[in-house]
């Protein structure tokens, strides 16, 4: 089993394939729930978070106070939630690309689902870039709305089959 989404290839013959009849149908409906997860990539995500920034509150209370910066991850702590989320979205449609060695792999489409997956478990997991205060004093972090949007996601992405990709 790989770690790419394989397409549908029931109408090809056996010949033109090269491989085994239980290969040409492509993955289940569960399989492709699973591996559209860039799993990974969030728990890369997840450990930057944890090392690199400050809890929300305490980085709130600090802007807030105006208190000066005493070390380089004071300094920076303001701009790490952000950066850490950009990197990290930035690198999952790589990382997929990297499984498609071999022509005809999805990875576009793998790609595509797999950074809008992280989006949406990156709010789920309460990323701090969430969880920050915007200048109304309101957050954009929901819990309703990210299991919502976890269970959506996960019932939409299970339908999504790839077609096989041209070389």
């Amino acid at each position: 089993m790989g770690r790419l989404v394989q397409p549908d290839h029931r109408g090809a013959t056996l010949e033109t394939l090269g491989v085994s009849p239980e290969m040409t149908s492509g993955d289940e409906f569960a399989s492709r729930i699973s591996k559209y997860i860039p799993s990974e990539v969030l728990a890369a995500y997840l450990a930057l978070e944890s090392v690199l920034t400050p809890k929300a509150a305490v980085a709130n209370a600090v802007i807030a106070t105006n208190a000066p910066a005493t070390s380089i991850m004071e300094k920076l702590a303001p701009h790490l939630p952000l950066s850490i989320f950009v990197l990290c979205l930035a690198f999952t449609p790589l990382y997929i690309w990297s499984f498609s060695r071999k022509g005809g792999d999805p990875w576009l489409v793998h790609a595509g689902v797999a950074t809008l997956a992280f989006c949406i478990w990156a709010y789920a997991m309460k990323g701090s870039i969430f969880m920050q205060a915007l200048p109304n004093g309101m957050g954009l972090y929901d819990g309703q709305l990210a299991a919502a949007l976890l269970v959506i996601f996960s019932l939409i992405s299970g339908l999504i089959k790839p077609g096989e990709q041209r070389p």
